[in-house]
Formats: C-alpha cells, structure tokens, sequence
C-alpha cells in the first residue's frame, strides 16, 4: 500500500513537471485614489527578497534608491518625480511579504498602479518566481 502510495506520488509530481505546473503567486494589486499598492506573499527568506530587489533597482537606469533601511528591509525608490517604497516582511523560514506602495501626487491611477506592478514583476523575475496579478480584490 505505501509503496503504492509513493508510486502515485511520484508519478504525480513526474506530470506536473513535465507540464510545467508550478504554482505562481498572487500579486494583489489595489489602486486608491492617491496610490497603489501589491502585496504578495513570496516563497524566499526576506533577506533574499530584499538584496535581489535592490540589486534590481540599482541595475535599472530609470530608478534610483533614495533610502533605505536595512534592518528593516525598506527601500524608498524614485522615478523621475515619482515615489515608490518596498518592504520585505519576513512571514516565517522561506517565506516573506513582500509590499509595494506608490503615493504619487498628480499620477492617473493607471500610472500609479503600474509603476507599483513593474517593480513587482522585476523582483519576482529577478528571484525566479511565477507570478498571477489580482487586480483590485
């Protein structure tokens, strides 16, 4: 029976490979009138996601860290006149929040919504992760 078990298991996890099922995270996106802000829950420690997320700021030309606060795990980033800031929230061993939140005065809500959404999608690529994006739950 449990040889049987461990068969089906394997043959299981064999098929899902080879589909290239791997499960993607959400990144819930909800815009307000004055920002937006994605928040996913990320499958890698918070130190992880936090150096990958520098290191992906600092290899875009367009953004720039403007603080940040590594004991905390929060970066305050620019784009132009625009403002996003980051925050890794360890969550336990492998797993971490990740929140991007945009306040920029004058900005559409598109505008908002997609700057947030692109720093998350660079950081998730960046790690690896797959992603799904959850507008306005």
């Amino acid at each position: 029976m449990i040889s049987k078990l461990k068969f089906m298991m394997t043959a299981l996890v064999a098929t899902l490979l080879m589909q290239g099922c791997v499960a993607a995270i959400p990144l819930v996106v909800a815009v307000m009138d004055d920002g937006a802000t994605v928040v996913a829950d990320v499958p890698v420690s918070a130190e992880k996601l936090y150096e990958e997320a520098l290191k992906s700021i600092d290899e875009n030309p367009n953004v720039k860290i403007v603080s940040q606060d590594d004991e905390k795990r929060h970066a305050t980033v620019e784009r132009d006149d625009d403002q996003a800031s980051l925050q890794a929230i360890p969550l336990a061993a492998g797993r971490t929040q990740m929140i991007i939140m945009t306040d920029i005065a004058g900005e559409d809500e598109e505008g908002n919504r997609k700057f947030a959404l692109n720093i998350a999608k660079n950081i998730c690529e960046k790690l690896g992760v797959r992603y799904e994006v959850v507008e306005n739950p």
